[in-house]
C-alpha cells in the first residue's frame, strides 16, 4: 500500500486551490472585459482569427470614409456644373435677345455688360476650391485652374487654363476618377484635328486615300515603321509594306489603327470623290446604257454589295448609303452643272450627264471574276482594276484629309512616339475645332459691342450649344459616378455588419453562460478551500491510539 504523505497532500490541495483561483480570475476578467481573451497568448487561434477580421474591418471602414469625401467632392463638382450650365443658359436667353429683337448699339452693349458679369462669374466657377483645392485643375490643386488676361479697364482678354488633363481618382476596389480638368469642363466640345501639311487631291495615283502614304511623301524622320501616342496610347503604322496588302498604310489604315487603338478618340478619312463617267437622262438601267456592263458584287471598305442589271445610278446610289453605317461612305448623285439631283430625274431641269459622288475615304475591290464593274465604268476606279482597294482614279472634288475627333468633349493629347507622321500630317496644329467657352464669351461679349449681331447667331450661339451639351456629358458623368459609389459604400456596409457578427462571435463572451460558469466556479472553489481547511487541521496526534 503506497502511502501519501502530508506534505505532498498539502502540496496537491495548494495547486487544486490555485488552479480555481486562475479560472475564477479569468471568469471575472471576461465578465468586467467582456472578451474571451486577453493577450493572444490565453488562445493563439482565437487571436489569429480576431486579427484577421479587424484589418478587414479597418480596411473597410476606410474605404467607406473615402467614399464619403469622394462623394463631397463629386457633390461639390457636379453642383458647379450646374452653375455653368445656367450661366451658358443666360448666356443664351440674352444672345437670342441680341440676335432676334430690334435693338440698338446702346441695348446691345448693355446685353454685352451682362454677359461679361456672366463671364467673370464663369471664370470663379472654374476656380472653385473644395477643401482648399481647385476642383477643376486636375493634378494641379494648389493654384488657380484658370488664370485671367485684363484689359485697361480690368476686364478680361483672354483665360488661360493652368492644370493638366489628370483625373485624380481614389481606390474603390478599383480606381474611380472624383476630378474633372477644367480643360474639359469649360470646352467648347470635342476636340477635332485635321491633317493640314500634306494634299491629297487625285492628282496622281498616290493622291488618294487609299494609296499608300509614303508614295506622296517621305517622313521627314525617315522611319517608315513607327508609331503615334494618343492620350497615352501606342498607335503602329506601317508605311512601307504591310502582311495583309503588301503595300504600305494609307490615310485609310491609319484611321482604323487609330480606331482599333482604344484611345478615346475617333478617326475618319474625309473628302469626296466624283465619277468621270456620267449617265444620260431619261434614266436607263445599266445593262442599256452601258455596253460591256457586268453585274456582281463590289466591296467598299470592306461591306459587299450587289449590283445587278436593272439598277440604275440612283438605286446605285441608295444601296451604298445603305451601307453607310458599316463603310462610313454616302453617294449623291450631281448633275454636269456641279447640282445635287435628288430623286429620279426625267424632266430638264437636270442637265446630264448625270455623275454619281462618294463621300468620305473609300477603298472598292472590283477586280474579282465575279465582281461589277460599274465602277470602272463609272470612272471611279481604274480599268483594267488594280490591287484590291488601291485604285481609286475619280476627280477628287473635296480633298481627301485624315480627321480625329474626341470621344468627349475637351481636348486630347497626341504626339509622334517613333516616327514623325503626326508632324509630317500637321495634326497637331490642325485644330478644326475645341477650345474653352470663355473665349466664346469674350467675342460674343465685343461682338455685340460692335453692333454684330449676325455673327453672334451664326458662329457663337453653336459654340454655346455645343458647350452645354459638353457640360451635361460631364454632370451626367458625375451622377454616374454618385451612384456607382452609393452602390459600393453600401455593400462595404453589409460586409461591415457582418465582420464585426463575426468578429464579436470570436472575441465577445457569452455574459449569461460567464455568469453561470463563475458562480458554479465559486461554489467549487469555496468547496475547495473548505476542505484543504479540513487537511490542514489534521496533525500525527489525529493517528496515535
Amino acid at each position: 500500500m503506497n502511502r501519501v504523505s502530508f506534505s505532498r497532500m498539502v502540496m496537491n490541495s495548494q495547486d487544486y486551490t490555485r488552479l480555481n483561483s486562475e479560472k475564477l480570475l479569468d471568469l471575472q476578467r471576461q465578465l468586467s472585459t467582456g472578451k474571451k481573451i486577453e493577450k493572444a497568448s490565453d488562445d493563439p487561434d482565437v487571436a489569429a482569427r480576431s486579427k484577421r477580421l479587424q484589418n478587414r474591418l479597418r480596411r473597410d471602414e476606410q474605404l467607406v470614409r473615402n467614399i464619403e469625401n469622394t462623394s463631397h467632392m463629386i457633390g461639390e463638382a457636379e453642383t458647379q456644373m450646374s452653375s455653368v450650365v445656367e450661366q451658358l443658359q443666360r448666356v443664351r436667353t440674352l444672345t437670342l435677345q441680341a440676335v432676334n429683337a430690334p435693338m440698338t448699339t446702346a441695348d446691345m452693349a448693355l446685353i454685352a455688360t451682362e454677359i461679361n458679369q456672366q463671364l467673370e462669374g464663369m471664370l470663379r466657377t472654374g476656380n472653385t476650391k473644395v477643401g482648399g483645392k481647385t476642383l477643376f485643375g486636375g493634378a494641379e490643386t494648389d493654384q488657380d485652374a484658370f488664370t485671367a488676361a485684363r484689359n485697361g479697364i480690368g476686364e478680361i482678354e483672354s483665360v488661360s487654363y493652368q492644370g493638366d488633363d489628370v483625373e485624380l481618382g481614389v481606390e474603390m476596389q478599383g480606381v474611380i476618377p472624383i476630378t474633372w480638368p477644367g480643360s474639359r469642363i469649360f470646352s467648347k466640345g470635342p476636340m477635332i484635328l485635321k491633317n493640314t501639311n500634306q494634299t491629297w487631291n487625285g492628282s496622281s495615283v498616290s493622291n488618294y486615300a487609299d494609296r499608300e502614304i509614303s508614295a506622296a511623301f517621305v517622313p521627314s524622320s525617315g522611319v517608315m515603321e513607327g508609331s503615334m501616342r494618343i492620350n497615352g496610347k501606342l498607335i503602329n503604322y506601317d508605311l512601307d509594306g504591310n502582311p495583309t496588302s503588301g503595300e504600305g498604310d494609307s490615310l485609310l489604315d491609319i484611321a482604323r489603327a487609330i480606331n482599333d487603338g482604344d484611345a478615346g478618340v475617333r478617326a475618319e478619312v474625309s473628302g469626296s470623290m466624283q465619277g468621270t463617267t456620267g449617265v444620260s437622262t431619261p434614266l436607263q438601267n445599266f445593262s442599256t446604257e452601258f455596253v460591256g456592263f457586268q453585274n456582281g458584287t463590289i466591296k467598299i471598305n470592306g461591306s459587299s454589295m450587289n449590283v445587278t442589271n436593272e439598277d440604275t445610278i440612283f438605286t446605285l446610289a441608295n444601296r451604298i448609303n445603305s451601307l453607310q453605317a458599316n463603310t462610313g461612305v454616302t453617294a449623291d448623285v450631281y448633275d454636269a452643272n456641279g447640282e445635287k439631283v435628288d430623286g429620279i430625274p426625267n424632266v430638264p431641269e437636270a442637265t446630264q450627264p448625270l455623275y454619281l459622288r462618294l463621300n468620305g475615304g473609300v477603298e472598292i475591290e472590283d477586280n474579282g471574276s465575279s465582281d461589277s464593274n460599274i465602277m470602272q465604268i463609272l470612272g471611279i476606279t481604274s480599268t483594267p482594276p488594280e490591287n484590291s482597294g488601291r485604285n481609286l482614279s475619280g476627280n477628287v472634288i473635296e480633298n481627301y484629309a485624315i480627321k480625329i475627333s474626341g470621344d468627349k468633349p475637351g481636348p486630347f493629347s497626341i504626339e509622334d512616339a517613333s516616327g514623325s507622321i503626326v508632324k509630317d500630317l500637321g495634326l497637331t496644329s490642325g485644330v478644326v475645332s475645341g477650345g474653352d467657352i470663355f473665349s466664346t464669351l469674350i467675342s460674343l461679349r465685343d461682338k455685340l459691342r460692335e453692333g454684330d449681331s449676325s455673327y453672334a447667331r451664326d458662329a457663337l450661339l453653336p459654340e454655346i450649344d455645343s458647350a452645354m451639351d459638353s457640360v451635361e456629358v460631364y454632370r451626367t458623368e458625375a451622377g454616374v459616378r454618385t451612384n456607382l459609389l452609393d452602390t459600393r459604400k453600401s455593400r462595404l456596409e453589409e460586409v461591415i455588419t457582418n465582420n464585426t457578427k463575426l468578429l464579436s462571435d470570436v472575441e465577445d463572451v457569452d455574459l449569461a453562460e460567464v455568469i453561470t460558469e463563475l458562480r458554479n466556479q465559486e461554489n467549487t472553489q469555496t468547496a475547495a478551500l473548505r476542505a484543504v481547511s479540513d487537511v490542514l487541521k489534521l496533525s500525527l496526534l489525529n493517528y496515535l491510539g
